[in-house]
C-alpha cells in the first residue's frame, strides 16, 4: 500500500493540485494504518 501512495505522490509532483495533494495525503495516512 505504501508504494501505491508513493506513486500517487509522484504523479502529483508533476501537476500540483491542492485537492489532489490532500487526497493523496489522506491515502498515505490511511495506508499507514494497521
Amino acid at each position: 500500500k505504501f508504494y501505491k501512495a508513493a506513486n500517487l505522490l509522484h504523479e502529483v509532483d508533476g501537476n500540483i493540485d491542492i485537492d489532489q495533494v490532500t487526497d493523496t495525503m489522506l491515502t498515505i495516512i490511511s495506508s499507514l494504518q494497521p
